[in-house]
């Protein structure tokens, strides 16, 4: 996945930089020429940084799915809050059955 996002990143850096290159105004011929390599690399900007968006949503969701060892932490404290709570529940029930 990290290869994935340095691919995208590198993809975005080299379309700016081609955008910038052919962003030079030379001559009333070439314009319409760069005119469509600027239309060309602007779209594939966008595209690679939709792909890192994906990206980055995926790593979000892959950490909140795989952090396992967080979670069972905290079914743990609350197994234990609630065993506490039983034991104080059985303790007030006893006396009061007395």
């Amino acid at each position: 996945m990290q290869q994935r996002a340095d691919a995208e990143l590198n993809a975005l850096v080299d379309n700016f930089c081609n955008l910038v290159k052919a962003a030079r105004i030379s001559d009333t011929v070439r314009n319409s020429q760069e005119n469509l390599q600027i239309d060309v690399h602007s779209a594939r900007i966008a595209q690679a940084g939709e792909a890192l968006l994906g990206i980055t949503a995926e790593l979000k969701r892959d950490a909140l799915l795989s952090d396992f060892g967080t979670l069972n932490e905290a079914v743990a404290e609350r197994t234990k809050a609630f065993n506490t709570q039983t034991d104080k529940t059985d303790t007030v029930l006893q006396i009061r059955q007395q």
